[in-house]
């Protein structure tokens, strides 16, 4: 795992061109096409990561199946990636690794080092923008939607939108934060996901 900063803003649908202007006057360019991110999130049935997330406690780590397109999960012959992200005191970090048998996880569950067996407890999909500027990277989640898995016909919309800081740990987090303009928030869709629920 590779530590690094992260930094959330919550934005409204109306202060998306806002942030748009504002990075592209700050040379943020755009450096992947948006594209349709879809992930399964997985939890004990304590709902352990979840509470975690709830109330910070550290360290806590967020278990998900990623693949990217609105139907990702009805084609089986898709990529998909499990994803571990780790959150400590003052850092994130994300290692991910391929799978090849989706269904396998599905029906098992994953087993964490944290929480023991994980089992799938939502699902969650959104259009992401990407912009990037030296060694800051700028994503935008828009459209963003929360599934319950165990009611499949249950989808939730959220009304705003979420702009994420990316950067090495190395960098000086005064700068960055003096450098963005945006509130800092605490944003968390799977915490958005089963409150939705």
């Amino acid at each position: 795992m590779i530590p690094r900063i992260e930094q959330k803003a919550e934005l409204s649908l109306s202060n998306y061109s806002i942030a748009i202007n504002w990075l592209y006057k700050n040379k943020f360019n755009l450096i992947y096409p948006e594209r349709i991110v879809s992930s399964i999130y997985f939890d004990n049935f304590k709902m352990e990561s979840y509470i975690d997330t709830l109330e910070g406690n550290t360290p806590r780590r967020k278990l998900r199946i990623r693949s990217y397109g609105k139907n990702a999960f009805d084609n089986l012959a898709n990529k998909y990636k499990l994803e571990t992200k780790l959150s400590g005191e003052f850092y994130r970090s994300k290692s991910q690794k391929e799978i090849y048998d989706l269904e396998t996880f599905l029906k098992n569950g994953i087993v964490d080092s944290q929480y023991g067996i994980c089992f799938p407890s939502a699902k969650i999909t959104y259009v992401r923008e990407y912009y990037g500027y030296k060694n800051l990277r700028v994503t935008i989640d828009k459209s963003i939607e929360y599934e319950n898995l165990k009611y499949k016909s249950r989808i939730f919309r959220e009304e705003n939108l979420v702009l994420e800081i990316k950067t090495s740990i190395n960098e000086n987090l005064t700068i960055i934060r003096n450098f963005f303009e945006f509130p800092r928030s605490k944003f968390s869709k799977y915490e958005r996901a089963i409150q939705s629920f």
